[in-house]
């Protein structure tokens, strides 16, 4: 899916965090910048069988202060982040525009062997005919979520809409209007 991509050896850009929760299958907090137009990746947490208790753990570790866009499927967990000091949010989890709004942006990752195991991987789904689905594989896309999450709800600013008015001409009687 993501083709635009490379590995790198430092972070830049405003931080903000995704987090992708799990237990069975990894736990993933990523940390993204974006500078310069470019997206910045560095895998903070990749790890399963993490309850809430382990996650908040290993995030005191990271000394976090930046905010944290987390999968709105478990909003418990997020409560209990929020609880231990964290500015944990719900994230956007619109797959398709989230996805083009990572693919525009030119990823570099940073001492993140599973974000590059994961990205090498990351393809779309085919139905049974072959024909590509819009929609992506669910499988070891873990640091993939994480980003979007964190990527589309902090930086996405929608197009503006605007609505299409016809103009009536005017008709009136009233001496005032007549030139």
């Amino acid at each position: 899916i993501y083709s635009n991509w490379i590995e790198v050896e430092s972070f830049r850009g405003n931080v903000v965090y995704g987090l992708d929760f799990g237990f069975n299958n990894p736990t993933s907090l990523m940390k993204i910048g974006l500078y310069d137009g470019e997206l910045y990746a560095e895998n903070k947490i990749h790890k399963s069988g993490m309850t809430n208790s382990d996650l908040i753990s290993a995030m005191e570790a990271l000394d976090i202060n930046d905010t944290i866009y987390c999968d709105s499927a478990e909003p418990q967990r997020i409560e209990e982040l929020r609880r231990a000091g964290y500015d944990a949010k719900p994230a956007n989890k619109e797959v398709r525009p989230g996805l083009d709004f990572v693919k525009r942006h030119k990823i570099n990752i940073v001492d993140s062997p599973s974000t590059v195991k994961e990205i090498k991987t990351y393809k779309w789904r085919e139905d049974k005919n072959g024909n590509v689905l819009d929609e992506p594989v669910k499988y070891n896309d873990h640091d993939m979520d994480a980003i979007r999450y964190g990527a589309y709800t902090k930086w996405f600013v929608p197009e503006a809409k605007f609505e299409r008015v016809t103009l009536q001409p005017l008709h009136t009687s009233d001496e005032r209007f007549l030139i």
